[in-house]
């Protein structure tokens, strides 16, 4: 009943604005306070910029893989028919 209490944020950063004022009651679980929320948004804009990076990396892959195991087929196919010389086959 009254007096100060000592507060915490569940993670660091910048107050961008204050909702209440001073020595103004407040209410168990009323929002006290924002925080500036522009560096995690530029986070999760990187993260997902990062990510489309990788599926990208990751499409390539896959298509230099299907092409690598086609042209080792082929050249599997050749030897077994006995072409002398496995490049012959590309």
């Amino acid at each position: 009943e009254g007096g100060l209490l000592k507060l915490g944020a569940t993670r660091d950063g910048v107050v961008a604005e204050v909702k209440v004022n001073e020595g103004q009651s407040v209410k168990k679980g009323q929002l006290l306070a924002t925080l500036d929320s522009e560096p995690m948004q530029l986070a999760v804009a990187t993260a997902l910029a990062e990510q489309q990076q990788v599926e990208v990396q990751a499409r390539q892959l896959a298509r230099q893989l299907k092409f690598a195991e086609q042209r080792a087929t082929r050249l599997a196919t050749a030897a077994a028919a006995g072409a002398g010389d496995n490049q012959s086959a590309d």
